[in-house]
């Protein structure tokens, strides 16, 4: 981090005071006015969401964010959610069957562990797919800094599946 960030840091960290988020400063009263408290604290955290943006690698939404594609395979918002929604529990009951069938019968089988978690994987990973739309899913995984760890990922999943089914 840079020095002067940190001494931004750090002046934002004195100025928070010893009373909750209001500046030792302050005079007001936290109950008076239009607001008061809510507003200086919706202030405040504001001003800290505009420091941390740069360092945050994942947009949340809103502005600055990778818009979500529209009309994918005609899918409608409702129908993306319960896909998501499916996928995320297909996925979660891999994992459960990896972790309770699985790997206490690793030493004798271990494709059946294997073979679940990384079924499991793959649904997660398509359930955020549905949510985002596939190519903003597959252009947030492969951008320069992700290519990487997305490429040992997935060619992780690819030999596994190869091991443990073949």
């Amino acid at each position: 981090m840079s020095s002067n960030a940190e001494s931004n840091f750090r002046s934002a960290f004195q100025s928070f005071g010893a009373r909750g988020g209001v500046s030792a400063t302050d005079s007001t009263g936290s109950g008076s006015g239009s607001g008061g408290a809510f507003d200086r604290a919706s202030s405040w955290f504001g001003g800290v969401r505009n420091q941390v943006a740069g360092y945050v690698p994942i947009s949340l939404g809103g502005s600055g964010g990778q818009p979500q594609e529209e009309d994918w395979l005609g899918l409608t918002w409702f129908q993306r959610m319960a896909g998501f929604a499916l996928c995320v529990a297909g996925g979660v009951a891999c994992f459960m069957i990896a972790f309770f069938v699985g790997l206490p019968m690793f030493v004798i089988s271990p494709s059946k562990f294997a073979t679940s978690f990384t079924l499991g994987s793959i649904l997660m990973m398509t359930s955020f797919a549905l949510l985002r739309g596939p190519m903003a899913h597959v252009k947030a995984l492969i951008t320069k800094e992700r290519l990487p760890f997305t490429g040992a990922y997935f060619g992780s999943m690819v030999f596994t599946l190869y091991a443990s089914l073949i």
